[in-house]
């Protein structure tokens, strides 16, 4: 019974070695730098951290952190990657709106999930890079067209 623990203990403390040895997983790479660039000022046509706007926000973290080229337009995001059903989104998929027309006007990155509610990171021409939650705000809720997964 001893020899038992003992080898249980050894094979847990391995195991958890491994574990910290894996390569980080991109999403979590796009996140956190998605979250470092929290308070970023907005920029019409910006594509760096001196200045974002919304496209250029979800170009550079996934050029950054994960090494995916995306479209420099949100509409043109829009039809990268899968489709993904909202009930089944992930953090690190994108998620579009359309505000004025029919057309996709605005991209930000999805970052939480919990209990129903549902936060993006995104570039608010208001704002700057905020963190926001998206299905009980009133304004975003309605505009809410689509989800892409690029992983």
């Amino acid at each position: 019974m001893h020899k038992l623990l003992i080898f249980f203990l050894l094979y847990n403390l391995l195991t958890a070695e491994v574990k910290l040895l894996e390569p980080r997983d991109k999403r979590e790479e796009v996140l956190e730098l998605a979250e470092s660039l929290v308070d970023a000022p907005y920029r019409y046509g910006g594509k760096t951290p001196g200045g974002f706007d919304c496209s250029g926000f979800t170009n550079y973290v996934f050029q950054k952190a994960a090494d995916i080229e995306l479209a420099r337009s949100s509409s043109s995001q829009a039809r990268q990657g899968d489709k993904v059903k909202l009930k089944k989104c992930k953090p690190g998929d994108l998620i579009f709106f359309s505000h004025r027309s029919k057309s996709i006007d605005h991209v930000g990155i999805v970052y939480k999930r919990l209990k129903g509610k549902l936060w993006m990171i995104h570039a608010s021409s208001s704002n700057g890079v905020i963190i926001e939650e998206v299905l009980s705000s009133p304004y975003w809720s309605k505009r809410l067209v689509k989800l892409r997964s690029l992983f």
